[in-house]
């Protein structure tokens, strides 16, 4: 099932864009992507300055993003 799904990149660019620019207790390379992937999915928006609109991200997304953010906060504090 994995090997034919894909990823929205300019959903993912967006959420990485809105991530980048919040005061994060991690790293982004930390989702598990590398810095050149996120950095390459953000400059192809195609209006980077243009704000994520919550609403246009389905509700799964949202719920995935926040459960992700989560995880690596909680990482980050039991590191420390």
């Amino acid at each position: 099932m994995t090997e034919n799904s894909q990823w929205d990149e300019k959903l993912l660019g967006e959420i990485f864009l809105e991530l980048s620019k919040s005061d994060l207790d991690f790293q982004l390379s930390d989702t598990g992507f590398e810095v050149p992937e996120i950095d390459i999915l953000i400059q192809d928006l195609e209006n980077p300055s243009s704000p994520l609109d919550p609403l246009d991200i389905p509700s799964s997304s949202l719920m995935l993003l926040k459960f992700v953010a989560e995880k690596l906060t909680n990482f980050k504090s039991s590191s420390d």
